[in-house]
Order: C-alpha cells, then structure tokens, then sequence
C-alpha cells in the first residue's frame, strides 16, 4: 500500500475484512486499502499529546498577526486569552470543549499598539503562560 497519496495525518484503520481496510484521517481524508500477508497490527496514540501543550507563538516578535500551537490531552473545557503588561485580559481567543489533538489558533493584534502581550491556557487540569512581543 504506497501511503504517499496523501500529505494529511492518517488517524484510525478499520477492517472490513482480512485483506480490506479503510483508512481515515485529518481533512476528511479517506482512503480503501487491498491489504496482502499482514503478520501483525499495533495501535499508537502518536497522532494525540500525552500532555498539555501550549507552544511559543510564531513568529515572535509579530506585526501583526501570530499563530498560537496548543496539544490537549483529554476532552474538556479550554480556554486561551490575551493579557496585557498589567495582567488584564483584553481578548479572549477560544473559550469551548475540544477533544484531545493538536491546535493552532491566529491572534490578529491590529488594533493593539507595540509591546509586550501575555497569552494563557487554561483547562481543568493545566494553566500555563508565555510572553509574546507585538513589533510594529
């Protein structure tokens, strides 16, 4: 089976029967596998964080948009907010249930003049921090 034909994550195999499998992933990807000699199947969790994750922003310094990565564990209740130099929160950027998995969120800051912001993240088990620096 040459698994080139697509650039997205693969996520969950299921067997219709010994030698036929369907393959499914991120994108809504789906693909049909004709499946010869197979000995032995092992599943991973390799596709879901085995912590909570929240990334540097990229870039950083920005002007005026950064993209901000963050890895969940388990299902729940997740919020990121921006907070200026004083700790206040000016935005908040997500504030909602997610399933365990990857995430990338963008924060324009337009309408926000230089300096240095805060952005948190917090769930019902982590709460964590990091500096970001807004360059115009």
């Amino acid at each position: 089976m040459d698994l080139s034909v697509t650039m997205n994550y693969l996520a969950g195999i299921y067997f219709v029967d010994p030698s036929t499998a369907f393959l499914v992933g991120g994108g809504g990807t789906i693909l049909k596998a004709e499946i010869n000699n197979v000995n032995s199947i092992q599943a991973t969790n390799e596709f879901l964080p085995n912590k909570f994750e929240l990334h540097q922003n990229y870039p950083n310094p920005f002007n005026p948009t950064t993209s901000i990565e963050f890895g969940i564990r388990e299902k729940g209740n997740v919020r990121i907010s921006i907070h200026n130099i004083l700790g206040e929160e000016i935005k908040v950027l997500l504030d909602g249930e997610k399933e365990a998995g990857y995430y990338s969120t963008d924060f324009n800051a337009s309408d926000l003049p230089s300096g240095v912001y805060f952005y948190r993240m917090q769930t019902g088990k982590f709460i964590d921090t990091k500096k970001m620096i807004l360059l115009r």
